[in-house]
């Protein structure tokens, strides 16, 4: 290139955190700096966009996930129930025969008996089961008023003006272009 531009060294660009704040573009034959599009401002509205849009896509991805949650815990536990019930039928004392089996083996001198656990703290297998539900979730859902869905759509329409403007900038981004 006539004349050539500024060498670009590696350590230089490691420093950089973000592509935003890569100056790349001003060493460019034509200076784009200065369109509209490169400014700050429109370049953290096009940011902003993008994180929005990947905002939905994301809350869309976890509905999914959440729902897949529900039904996976339910399943396991319905399928260990069912597996618990088969073996109960199958021979109840199954456990302790095999604990009475270790008894007999050559070497054992402990017991088979129960003794007194010492984990008794909270979530422990020998504590008092003390099942605490979050206020949030012990609260009964309060249905929504009539005023609470107005000020949702207000806060709706707020945000596809925003959405509209953001793709205003965006059009005359691409035509000055």
């Amino acid at each position: 290139m006539h004349p050539p531009h500024k060498t670009l060294k590696w350590d230089k660009i490691v420093e950089y955190a973000f592509l935003a704040n890569f100056d790349l573009l001003c060493n460019m034959r034509a200076d784009v700096s200065q369109q509209p599009w490169a400014s700050p401002v429109a370049r953290r509205a096009m940011d902003l966009y993008f994180k929005m849009c990947q905002a939905w896509e994301e809350i869309q991805y976890l509905n999914v996930e959440v729902r897949h949650l529900v039904t996976y815990i339910r399943d396991k536990d319905k399928y260990l129930r069912a597996f618990e019930d088969q073996l109960k039928a199958v021979s109840p004392t199954l456990t302790h025969q095999q604990l009475h089996e270790i008894s007999t083996l050559p070497g054992f001198t402990g017991t088979i008996s129960p003794g007194i656990s010492t984990h008794t703290g909270l979530g422990e297998s020998s504590s008092t089961p003390n099942a605490q539900i979050p206020s949030q979730l012990a609260i009964a859902v309060a249905l929504d008023t009539p005023d609470d869905l107005d000020e949702e759509e207000q806060e709706e329409e707020v945000e596809e003006e925003a959405s509209r403007s953001l793709q205003d900038v965006l059009h005359v981004a691409d035509d000055l272009s």
